[in-house]
């Protein structure tokens, strides 16, 4: 008896251990190998020495449990129910947790009523997690969506590029009382005299997510909780967050083909205007990176494990990144490492005349933070960071952005229009400047309905979009307001 007892369970461990995701994944024959002997073989002999030199009836009990949660998060993807929670930043992390010890506890409590029929039950709903793992194929590397494109030869003479960047304020709030404040301003002024950029320095956004801001943007609308839904919502793709479901931008006569330049953050691309669909690849093997991230196996087998979304392989991915033992090919972090390359393909697209709109997202310089002051690749710690040390890593950043985009425009033609615009503040801090101060800035803004207003006047972003492209759907109303998170109201702004 005591041996068959010890046949299922070792069977119990064999299946509930087994790394499914490694198959969805893209990995070459030695990344299989050592993706195996990781996430396969070494726990298998570990936890089953474990359980047979236990004494501990409750410990045996404990570790069937904690494997059995292993394998339901492995195949089911938990921590998308965790992202779909209230929480942000580190105290997703939180809800994790007590999401897991919840239903571990719930685990262990019918595992001591029912014994072996629970884990007869159990494996029958792992079985069949594991068969839909098997033909479902939303969260397959090999699915990602990369280059789209549809272009024509058709040369177009009027152009227009716009370049959303993420988490950056306004020109005013960037403060030179820090040298690395001096640092970022002296940068963006450089930038601005040598290619004719006119600044807005005290521009804000209504918003200070990046959906509500980019969809109210796009479609010159005031958007709400009651109506985001219409503009915006969650992707059906596991490779994106959100999608653009309306773009009135794009929408516009004066656009006939438009090229996209994007991340996983927003879909755009679904517009049938969009001849052109660049999506960045986290895991593509033609990236190439700045110097100092790292491209090694280890750091490409735990990314593609992050991807796969399970709460164990967001705590494992976190851990090793906030210890520099491995750089994460994920969102944001990678892209920042392509940034600069992504900027070059993006610039040589421009230069083919092949489109009459350009629009790119880029999430910089966007949290967590990743460039030193020589602008190499050279991630912080998000864990235990002072907001003096956030604000003076991230004003570093906002010096290598300006760095990248210097190197960018220079190649341009000089007579392309371009707006440059951010979609709310760096949100460092708990207060209106951090979170809604927006930059903004234009090139050849006679060539574009650019209003005319003294830098001194706060304007929003979303009411430049409606004058530039003369809509006037925005009422002078919400000049000076803001959509405050907590009471779900406009209101004004505070400084």
């Amino acid at each position: 008896m005591i041996i068959k007892t010890n046949i299922k369970i070792y069977l119990f461990f064999l299946f509930t251990l087994f790394p499914i995701w490694i198959f969805k994944s893209d990995l070459s024959s030695n990344e299989i190998i050592i993706s195996i002997l990781l996430f396969y073989i070494f726990p298998f002999i570990l936890i089953l020495l474990l359980f047979i030199n236990s004494k501990n009836k409750y410990l045996k009990n404990l570790i069937l449990i904690l494997v059995l949660f292993f394998s339901i998060d492995s195949n089911f993807k938990l921590w998308e129910l965790i992202s779909f929670s209230y929480f942000e930043g580190i105290t997703k992390y939180y809800s994790a947790i007590a999401f897991s010890t919840f239903t571990c506890t719930i685990l262990f409590y019918l595992y001591l009523k029912l014994n072996f029929k629970f884990l007869i039950i159990a494996i029958s709903f792992l079985i069949s997690g594991f068969v839909m793992n098997i033909f479902t194929q939303d969260s397959n590397i090999k699915n990602i969506r990369e280059d789209e494109n549809n272009s024509s030869s058709k040369i177009y003479a009027e152009t227009l590029v716009i370049i959303i960047l993420d988490e950056l304020n306004s020109f005013k709030h960037i403060p030179i009382n820090s040298k690395e404040g001096k640092l970022a301003i002296n940068q963006i002024k450089k930038f601005s005299k040598r290619y004719k950029f006119k600044i807005l320095e005290n521009t804000y956004s209504i918003y200070n997510s990046t959906d509500a801001s980019v969809a109210s943007l796009l479609n010159f609308e005031i958007i709400n909780d009651s109506n985001i839904e219409q503009y915006i919502s969650f992707h059906k793709e596991h490779q994106f967050y959100k999608k653009l479901k309306k773009n009135k931008l794009f929408d516009l006569n004066k656009f006939n083909s438009i090229s996209v330049y994007q991340n996983n953050a927003i879909d755009f691309c679904a517009h049938k205007k969009v001849k052109n669909c660049q999506t960045f690849n986290h895991f593509s093997k033609k990236n190439i990176y700045l110097e100092g991230f790292r491209n090694n196996y280890f750091s490409v087998i735990i990314s593609k494990y992050n991807y796969h979304n399970s709460i164990f392989a967001r705590f494992l991915s976190r851990f090793l990144s906030e210890f520099k033992l491995i750089h994460l090919h994920n969102l944001p972090r990678s892209n920042k490492a392509a940034f600069e390359n992504t900027l070059n393909s993006f610039q040589k697209e421009i230069n083919l005349k092949n489109h009459d709109l350009y629009f790119a997202h880029f999430i910089v310089p966007h949290k967590p933070y990743a460039y030193d002051k020589n602008c190499n690749y050279d991630p912080i710690r998000i864990t235990n960071q002072t907001i003096e040390k956030k604000l003076k890593t991230h004003y570093i950043e906002i010096y290598c952005v300006f760095y990248f985009l210097d190197n960018f425009i220079k190649n341009l033609r000089k007579d392309i229009p371009i707006l440059i615009l951010s979609d709310h503040g760096s949100r460092i801090e708990n207060t209106d400047i951090s979170k809604y101060s927006t930059f903004f800035a234009v090139r050849n803004e006679n060539k574009i309905n650019f209003i005319n207003k003294s830098n001194g006047d706060k304007i929003s972003t979303q009411m430049i979009f409606n004058k530039i492209f003369n809509i006037n759907n925005i009422s002078d109303f919400y000049e000076n307001m803001v959509f405050d998170y907590k009471t779900k109201q406009f209101r004004e702004i505070s400084y």
